[in-house]
């Protein structure tokens, strides 16, 4: 009897009937890669066609989307500024200047008050727990080791042209920034130069810093991208300490006053700001082209999305992020790929579908958050008010925080968000500088007049030649006699007049900044009782 098991006609069609079964598997995936293939291709095309099309747009608005139609003509003229970034670099640290304990300047003690540091003749500082005490004369022996660099400083500051240029062609990652903090460390020391001057009444030489200090602020209005602007700012905010400091002082007469009202009339804060975020633009293009072709330049670029938090510390962002309508598991889907699988899939997978099909839609937003600020900046300017601004904030929440697939769509625009509170930085320090104007002229009027004016009104034009703008609602700064005193308020970024008040004190006890409050109010000096009451709350002592 035969063995079935070697009949070949029973086991011939066992292969066949496998092969059949794996062939609609293969089709089936075959024509999911086709159909994926074809989509990819679909968004190339989109992109490519949208990037050019936009890109036409602008131009017919009349925008310049290279560095080198953005790039500012240097003016005729000796040039100072190499000079001042060279010595700002050459200041040596001393022992309290300008790091340790500096003296303090409109040091705010509680809401709306400020301690004048010039007229104090010691001030505590806390290390490490353990409360020091300084006094002047480790001020002045700081001064005397720099004393030949501020001379030097203040003669460069003077010179009729001052102007930095950057290479900016060469690219964001081949800038070099270390002058920003030279520059910086220059408004500290000169600051501090200042207040010791304040403190032995010699007002002359107090105002020789405090030009020196606007000088410098007049420099940096010709850097053009942000993060100098956003240094700029910090520099502003030692000249508008010091400047109190000075009003309060009573060491200036009415010429000396009237030259440092000159100074302050003559800085611009919103065109610079504008400005940059023109170059910031053109700056990403290359940035663009260099991530296309190269997954390391992507990889390196998508890293930076991490910065936004620190960006948003220095802008001085209080944003809350908007709650959006997305389909939470794609949404989860896309944020799993983008920030956790990985690396080597991200390289692999990720990096060149961006290359390949969403690249030039990631342009193209990227461009569409900077025109939205720009464009709302330009209004605003017109208006000079911040509130077109705050209008266009829920269009900008929604562009720069793309949920589900565009979180993939979208790797490197998000990072363009990080400048969208730099506008509304410009105007606040376009208000400060308005204030600082209207204090000084305040000054003068009651050093002729033996009083205060009823209404700013007053000061028009025989100390000013308009009354001041509060360049926050595009109204009139507010202000009111108070006794022998006056508050003077601009009404802070929600736009909202509360009547010049200054808010209460932070979580921490300490009182909330000028534009953290309900109102932003120009200080009033602090009397005795409320210093020994805020540094027994905060020194025990």
């Amino acid at each position: 009897m035969a063995d079935p098991t070697s009949d070949k006609s029973v086991l011939e069609p066992v292969a066949p009937r496998k092969r059949r079964r794996w062939r609609p598997v293969l089709l089936t995936f075959g024509g999911l890669l086709l159909l994926l293939f074809g989509w990819l291709v679909v968004e190339r095309l989109v992109g490519k066609a949208g990037l050019t099309k936009y890109e036409r747009v602008l131009r017919a608005k009349g925008e310049r989307l290279t560095v080198a139609e953005l790039i500012l003509v240097a003016p005729e003229g000796e040039n100072g500024a190499p000079d001042v970034v060279r010595l700002c670099g050459t200041l040596q640290n001393g022992k309290i200047i300008p790091i340790e304990s500096p003296p303090p300047q409109m040091r705010m003690i509680a809401p709306g008050k400020a301690m004048r540091g010039a007229s104090r003749s010691e001030w505590l500082t806390i290390d490490k727990e353990k409360v020091f005490t300084n006094r002047w004369e480790a001020v002045e022996a700081d001064l005397q080791m720099n004393e030949q660099t501020l001379k030097e400083l203040r003669a460069a500051l003077k010179k009729p042209v001052l102007y930095k240029r950057l290479n900016y062609e060469a690219g964001f990652k081949h800038l070099e920034f270390v002058h920003l903090m030279r520059l910086k460390r220059g408004g500290q020391w000169l600051s501090a130069s200042g207040v010791n001057q304040l403190h032995h009444g010699n007002g002359g030489g107090a105002l020789e810093d405090i030009e020196a200090l606007t000088a410098l602020l007049r420099m940096q209005e010709s850097e053009e991208l942000a993060i100098d602007q956003l240094v700029r700012f910090a520099i502003q905010y030692f000249a508008v300490a010091f400047t109190w400091e000075a009003l309060e002082s009573d060491s200036l007469d009415d010429p000396e006053l009237e030259r440092m009202q000159t100074a302050w009339s003559r800085l611009n804060f919103i065109d610079p700001v504008i400005h940059a975020l023109r170059m910031e633009r053109a700056m990403g293009r290359p940035c663009f082209d260099e991530a296309r072709y190269s997954v390391k330049e992507l990889a390196e670029a998508h890293s930076l999305q991490g910065a936004a938090v620190v960006v948003d510390a220095l802008t001085g962002s209080s944003r809350v992020p908007t709650a959006r309508d997305r389909v939470a598991v794609v949404d989860a889907i896309a944020r799993f790929i983008e920030k956790d699988v990985p690396e080597v899939a991200r390289k692999g997978v990720l990096y060149p579908v961006w290359q390949f099909a969403w690249s030039d839609q990631d342009q193209r937003q990227s461009w569409s958050i900077f025109q939205t600020l720009i464009d709302a900046a330009e209004t605003a300017k017109e208006q000079h008010a911040a509130l077109p601004l705050e209008e266009v904030q829920e269009e900008l929440d929604s562009l720069c925080e793309p949920g589900g697939l565009n979180r993939l769509r979208f790797l490197l625009s998000p990072m363009s968000g990080t400048a969208r509170d730099l506008p509304k930085r410009s105007f606040q320090a376009q208000t400060q500088a308005e204030m600082a104007v209207c204090a000084i002229a305040l000054k003068r009027y009651q050093l002729k007049h033996g009083k205060y004016p009823d209404t700013l009104s007053g000061l028009v034009p025989e100390f000013l030649a308009r009354h001041p703008i509060d360049y926050m609602d595009g109204g009139k700064l507010r202000y009111r006699v108070e006794g022998e005193d006056f508050t003077l308020w601009s009404v802070g970024v929600d736009g909202r007049d509360d009547g010049g008040n200054p808010g209460t004190v932070e979580a921490d006890g300490k009182p909330r900044q000028m534009w953290r409050a309900p109102d932003a109010v120009w200080p009033r000096p602090a009397s005795d009782d409320e210093i020994r009451e805020y540094e027994k709350r905060k020194f025990g002592k």
